[in-house]
């Protein structure tokens, strides 16, 4: 009896970490971490059906146009980033936050450019743009597609989930970044005047 075998990486990578983290032995962040990965496969699976290529996972496509757009992402950006993000106020204890943040500064440094120039567009998601669960969603999908990221890669997503992003006060030592004005700044204005 032929068994129909998956045609892509993609396709059953989902489908067993999911099984894998809904029993009831599971890590307390299983639930969510599962509804993660379900939105970023169905996300991953529409964009892929916008690419010219079938099957081609979003993130290598992208990686591949950024390479050839970008002069080099280098580790000292990529770190000047990741200290823009720890110097976020983080719900995380710590020692914790210390643990992970000295293990992402010592990995960074050791990183292939592919996993800089996603590494990069990770965390200008959260320091330029605010938007942790883009972030966290981008940071899954690439911690499936390559092997070797979930090491370091669960930390920095503990990292995102622990830091506390606001429009309404950004941080001190982020004055270069521009961000959508708040609401204190919108200007009223009348029917009679808009039209």
């Amino acid at each position: 009896m032929a068994s129909k075998a998956p045609t892509h990486y993609n396709d059953t990578l989902p489908i067993y970490f999911a099984n894998a983290t809904s029993g009831s032995g599971t890590v307390k962040s299983g639930g969510a971490l599962h509804k993660q990965l379900l939105r970023a496969n169905r996300q991953q699976h529409q964009q892929n059906q916008v690419c010219e290529t079938p099957g081609v996972p979003h993130i290598a496509a992208e990686n591949r146009g950024g390479i050839e757009q970008s002069t080099e992402t280098t580790a000292e950006e990529v770190l000047e980033l990741l200290e823009k993000l720890l110097s976020l106020k983080s719900a995380l204890p710590s020692r914790e936050l210390s643990h992970y943040s000295s293990k992402l500064r010592m990995v960074v440094r050791s990183l292939p450019e592919t996993y800089l120039l996603a590494l990069d567009k990770v965390l200008r998601l959260v320091v330029s743009r605010f938007d942790k669960n883009s972030a966290k969603d981008e940071l899954v999908r690439f911690m499936m597609l390559e092997s070797g990221v979930a090491s370091w890669g669960t930390g920095l997503r503990r990292i995102i989930d622990g830091c506390e992003v606001s429009l309404a006060s950004p941080p001190e030592s982020d004055s270069g970044v521009s961000r959508p004005p708040s609401e204190s700044s919108w200007v009223e204005v009348s029917k009679d005047e808009w039209q």
